[in-house]
């Protein structure tokens, strides 16, 4: 999540690696991480307070962020092929994992192995495919000289984001055929 923070900014405003961390940008990746240590600590050690403990520092850590960022999605010309739409809808994925992991914890915190698969699979994806790869893609496009036709982009774009989300949504209702539907969109949008 504090990676993801990070890359999330500089797709957005590639200007920001060259000025200093504020005491905000400080706290929005300290909390997550601090809460992560939390997490790893409650399950190693089977301490329920640690778990618990981790959930204000993600929430708060994580609305650091978004205070800070979401100033900048103008930057993100929404309808036009470019690099910054893609670190932007990051962010709603982000806050959609949080949202996952909270439901999580305040459902299963005592028994986490009584959690339902689809809900791992869903905190893994959204993160991982609805986080990391959308800001990895902007940051590619941001990254490697080289035109492409906007088309790809948008294609691109269209794809992982409708494929992402379906599939979410497949798992957290647990509606196979829309997992099907959605699984070759994403993975067509990737590759592409």
């Amino acid at each position: 999540v504090p990676s993801a923070m990070g890359l999330i900014e500089w797709v957005l405003d590639p200007a920001s690696i060259g000025r200093r961390a504020s005491i905000a940008g400080w706290f929005q990746v300290g909390l997550p991480f601090l809460g992560g240590l939390a997490v790893m600590g409650g399950l190693l050690f089977d301490a329920l307070p640690l778990i618990m403990l981790s959930l204000p520092l993600e929430v708060v850590g994580t609305a650091i962020f978004v205070v800070r960022v979401v100033p900048r999605f103008g930057l993100a010309h929404w309808l036009e092929a470019g690099p910054a739409r893609h670190a932007a809808i990051a962010v709603p994925f982000l806050v959609f994992n949080l949202g996952l992991f909270i439901y999580l914890v305040a459902n299963y915190s005592e028994n986490i192995e009584a959690a339902p698969t689809p809900l791992f699979l869903a905190i893994d994806h959204s993160i991982f495919v609805g986080v990391l790869t959308n800001t990895i893609l902007g940051l590619i496009m941001r990254t490697v000289p080289g035109r492409r036709p906007a088309w790809v982009d948008h294609f691109v774009f269209v794809a992982v984001v409708v494929g992402v989300a379906g599939f979410l949504c497949g798992l957290l209702l647990e509606e196979h055929a829309i997992i099907r539907i959605a699984t070759p969109l994403l993975g067509a949008g990737i590759l592409t």
